[in-house]
């Protein structure tokens, strides 16, 4: 959620990357075809196609380097 729509709803532990913020974050790998300045509909093919390297959760690494993190093995077992 961007910062102004997270303001707009009273949401003030959303909407940027900073301490005491909450955030759910995935990073993929940039495909190495990729030129600096890739358009929108290649983002949402590379979304719709490949698996984030990490993902966090309310700041937490639910996913890292592809696999999940213990915390959520634990979680998924419960």
């Amino acid at each position: 959620m961007t910062q102004g729509a997270a303001r707009a709803l009273g949401m003030r532990d959303l909407g940027s990357i900073a301490p005491n913020k909450r955030a759910d974050l995935c990073f993929y790998d940039k495909p190495a075809s990729w030129s600096e300045h890739e358009s929108s509909v290649a983002f949402v093919n590379l979304l719709a196609s490949a698996k984030p390297r990490h993902v966090f959760i309310d700041g937490m690494a639910e996913i890292f380097n592809g696999a999940l993190t213990d915390a959520l093995m634990v979680e998924s077992a419960a």
